[in-house]
């Protein structure tokens, strides 16, 4: 599932979605992941947010947005290329939401040298 959701989706739909968007759009909205971590973990593990964190998610939209507008205005981003990226956005938050799930008692580099491996082949499979 990691290698699906964290490699291979996330990895293939970015790169999708930069044949249509510019690379400084693709990373202004990279920070977007931990915000969609934050409210998947609220609605399926029920993890509690607290004010702070909300009114700090809040600042930080405002500011994404400030900042992407005038890129979003100017450039020649299409509506799919946007939603291929926040489609990889959310496979990012989603397979961190399996990893956080799981609870692996493995080691990271194990982890990672497996979801890559195994991302790559599918990526290549499905891309």
């Amino acid at each position: 599932m990691l290698g699906l959701l964290n490699t291979a989706l996330f990895i293939g739909l970015g790169n999708l979605a930069l044949r249509t968007i510019s690379a400084g759009i693709f990373n202004l909205f990279l920070p977007i992941n931990p915000f969609v971590f934050t409210l998947f973990s609220l609605a399926f593990l029920g993890k509690r947010i607290r004010l702070k964190e909300w009114v700090g998610m809040a600042v930080s939209v405002i500011g994404l947005f400030i900042a992407i507008y005038p890129s979003l205005a100017t450039s020649h981003a299409t509506f799919s290329g946007i939603l291929l990226l926040i489609l990889a956005m959310i496979s990012m938050a989603v397979g961190s939401l399996v990893y956080k799930k799981a609870n692996l008692q493995l080691p990271n580099l194990v982890i990672n040298a497996w979801q890559v491996f195994i991302g790559g082949i599918l990526c290549e499979l499905l891309f």
